[in-house]
C-alpha cells in the first residue's frame, strides 16, 4: 500500500498542480506512518485501500465541482482547480470529463422519485421495471442497496412515462 501511494505521489509530482501534489504527499506521509502498525492482514489492506480511494475520490469530485462552478461563473485567469482538472483530463479524453455530466442528468427527478412504489422501505429499481432490465443477477435485490426488484401493484403514470423516456419502455408485469 505504501509503495502504491509512493508511485501515486511520484506521478502527481510529474503531472499535477501544487495543490494536488500536496494531497498525494499527505497520503504518502500518512501511509508511511501506518507502516509502524505493520504487518497488515489482507482485509486490513483492503480496508485501507478502500479508505484512500474514497478520500482521493472525494478530492477529485471537489476539484471537478469547483471547476464547474468557476466555469459557470465565467471566472477567467489561472486557477489551481482548473489546472488540476486539465491535468487529470490531459490528452483530450473527453469521455472521462463527460461522465460527471451524464451522471447528473441521469438522476431521477424528485417529483418522480416520490411516486415510485416501495416495498420494505426500498424503492422499486426503475431499470428492473424497464424493458432493459437490471444488471443484478438477483430476482429481488438490486445492485443499489436502497432499491429492490418486485412487481408493483400499480405503477403511477408519471413513473411509467419516465421509464419509457429513460429506458425505452416499461416491462410487462404478471399482475398487470
Amino acid at each position: 500500500l505504501t509503495e502504491a501511494l509512493s508511485v501515486l505521489y511520484t506521478f502527481a509530482k510529474e503531472f499535477f498542480n501544487e495543490e494536488t501534489r500536496d494531497v498525494f504527499a499527505a497520503a504518502e506521509d500518512f501511509g508511511e506512518q501506518l507502516e509502524d502498525f505493520a504487518p497488515w492482514s489482507s482485509s486490513e489492506v483492503h480496508i485501507l485501500a478502500f479508505w484512500f480511494s474514497n478520500i482521493i475520490g472525494a478530492y477529485r469530485l471537489a476539484v471537478a465541482s469547483r471547476a464547474r462552478a468557476n466555469q459557470a461563473s465565467g471566472t477567467n485567469g489561472p486557477s489551481p482547480t482548473r489546472d488540476s482538472t486539465r491535468a487529470v483530463h490531459k490528452g483530450g479524453n473527453d469521455a472521462v470529463a463527460r461522465q460527471g455530466v451524464k451522471r447528473r442528468d441521469r438522476k431521477v427527478l424528485q417529483e418522480i422519485s416520490a411516486q415510485v412504489p416501495k416495498k420494505d422501505g426500498r424503492q422499486l429499481c426503475l431499470r428492473y421495471a424497464s424493458v432493459q432490465g437490471c444488471s443484478s443477477k438477483s430476482k429481488d435485490r438490486c445492485l443499489q442497496s436502497f432499491l429492490a426488484h418486485f412487481e408493483p401493484a400499480e405503477l403511477p403514470e408519471a413513473v411509467a412515462a419516465y421509464i419509457r423516456d429513460t429506458y425505452g419502455g416499461v416491462r410487462t408485469f404478471a399482475k398487470q
